[in-house]
């Protein structure tokens, strides 16, 4: 069914796969901003041992922490949070395209398929009719015309039916290719096109032009992405304030003379 294979192409697109790998890596950024910078310790210790000083020693330890001012960390956080938005509506509209694609293709090869079916069925009466003209005229009850135009127009429905073939033949070529499918496997189309399954339309343009502005994955990208760009100011904006460091340390100095 056409279900079956949206749910194959969405599972075995290498691009829509891809795409899918960057939510992790805006998720694992989002992680990375909500980090504050690290603390550092600093240990020192001097001799005079080496300059015959023996009696010479100090050791200090220091410990700095920075601190982040002008709310860098908060425009981090809202940078990050609206670049894993912004893709997780990309894979959104992605995934819808691909899945119109695919009913599209779906929907040409069953019509094909019908129409194949239909001059399948129209071939086999002139067919019949032919053969019944033929003996009329054999018997000269009908004109040699009568007989040739039927024969036009049975020469007309085979080049008619040789190019449904290939249109039927391109549109199951092109669900393979969406759904990832191997090319010798063969595919049975089981839907019926008498019995589409549609939801109720709107009920006046104006509620399907607000349905559409709601709920298109492309216009929440584009609204993501101004958001994104929005995000990226305040926080180039915050990054022109100066950061203090907080600092400390403990030393401990030691002097011993022999007399």
């Amino acid at each position: 069914s056409s279900e079956d294979l949206v749910r194959r192409a969405l599972a075995s697109t290498g691009e829509l796969a891809a795409v899918r790998i960057e939510i992790e890596k805006a998720r694992a950024r989002l992680r990375q901003a909500c980090l504050r910078p690290d603390p550092t310790l600093d240990v020192e210790q001097t001799t005079g041992r080496f300059t015959g000083s023996t009696g010479e020693q100090e050791t200090s330890i220091g410990v700095a922490l920075p601190l982040e001012l002008g709310g860098k960390r908060s425009r981090r956080i809202d940078l990050a949070r609206a670049e894993l938005e912004a893709v997780e509506a990309e894979v959104a509209d992605r995934e819808r395209r691909l899945t119109s694609e695919v009913r599209l293709n779906y929907a040409e090869a069953l019509a094909a398929l019908r129409e194949l079916d239909t001059m399948e069925n129209l071939n086999r009466l002139d067919l019949q009719t032919t053969r019944f003209v033929q003996a009329r005229v054999n018997e000269g009850e009908s004109p040699p015309l009568e007989l040739n135009l039927l024969m036009v127009e049975v020469d007309r429905l085979r080049s008619r039916r040789a190019l449904v073939e290939g249109r039927l033949n391109a549109s199951l070529l092109r669900l393979q290719s969406l759904a990832g499918i191997p090319a010798g496997e063969p595919i049975r189309l089981r839907e019926d096109l008498t019995a589409p399954s549609l939801g109720a339309p709107p009920a006046s343009i104006d509620a399907a032009i607000e349905i559409a502005l709601r709920s298109r994955p492309d216009l929440r990208l584009a609204r993501l992405n101004e958001e994104v760009a929005q995000a990226g100011l305040k926080l180039a904006r915050a990054a022109g304030s100066p950061d203090v460091t907080a600092f400390t340390r403990y030393t401990l100095s030691r002097s011993s003379y022999e007399d």
